[in-house]
């Protein structure tokens, strides 16, 4: 529970609730002026499947996102990733882009093979990369829940845009869910850590390159200094191009490396 500054944050200061308990405290909290409730996400700890979402254009370009995921995982695992929740920003960029979490509700996995497993989606999807956050995986993350403010990430401060919050999300009717539409079950499914009707996840995850996820982050870095183009599919074509040509580059000396270790 954050007031102003994210380095009120203490990993003596977490305290584990039930899943009950914490619906409740999210239910009591909501749209708080005092402070915010943040998720942390523990290394330990078994978890969902989520995504931070952010920088895109319209609900169309998040669709996309979801649809080519399930697709990919159901090829690769040869099942169905299954059902899932979107929340929203209530606010809009200054550059007219919006930002949304998608929690997918079937599984469960450690922090590590969620890490894994959206590293090796991007891998394969780069076109995807200026949108997912490869970053919100890291050990004792905070991940803000729905009806809370933001901080200021520049300024440390609470946020005096009282549109900056999540709300759920009701993707395929294009609105967001009305009061007494959010019930307890709804908001359970949003909480990242609330697995108590999930199923185990039993599939193995390969390892993904820390030097090309480092590219992707790198990348998405120098392209969100730039302003965006109105034609985001052309965008996409000619950033994929050019970030595969940095990927072959790296495979490249990276097989130099082994021949001339072989050699040797």
């Amino acid at each position: 529970n954050i007031s102003n500054d994210y380095s009120e944050f203490r990993t003596n200061t977490i305290i584990t609730v039930p899943t009950n308990d914490f619906i409740d405290l999210l239910k009591d909290t909501r749209l708080n002026l005092e402070s915010s409730v943040f998720e942390v996400i523990g290394k330990t700890n078994l978890m969902k499947i989520y995504m931070d979402i952010e920088y895109v254009a319209n609900d169309q370009v998040l669709q996309k996102i979801i649809d080519t995921f399930k697709d990919f995982f159901e090829k690769y695992f040869r099942f169905s990733v299954g059902p899932y929740v979107v929340t929203k920003n209530h606010y809009i960029s200054k550059k007219k882009l919006h930002s949304y979490h998608v929690v997918f509700t079937k599984f469960k996995l450690r922090l590590f093979d969620v890490r894994n497993l959206i590293r090796m989606f991007v891998i394969r999807h780069a076109e995807f990369n200026d949108y997912i956050d490869l970053q919100c995986y890291s050990v004792d993350n905070l991940f803000r829940s729905v009806g809370q403010y933001t901080i200021d990430h520049y300024n440390n401060t609470r946020s005096i845009n009282f549109e900056n919050y999540h709300g759920i999300y009701n993707l395929k009717e294009k609105r967001f869910y009305d009061e007494d539409e959010l019930s307890d079950k709804l908001l359970e499914e949003t909480v990242i850590q609330a697995i108590d009707h999930c199923e185990e996840f039993t599939a193995k995850v390969p390892i993904q390159s820390q030097a090309i996820v480092n590219i992707l982050i790198g990348y998405k870095k120098n392209r969100c200094n730039n302003v965006k183009s109105s034609s985001p599919d052309i965008d996409i074509q000619n950033d994929l191009i050019l970030l595969k040509n940095l990927v072959l580059a790296l495979f490249a000396m990276v097989v130099m490396l082994t021949i001339v270790v072989v050699v040797k």
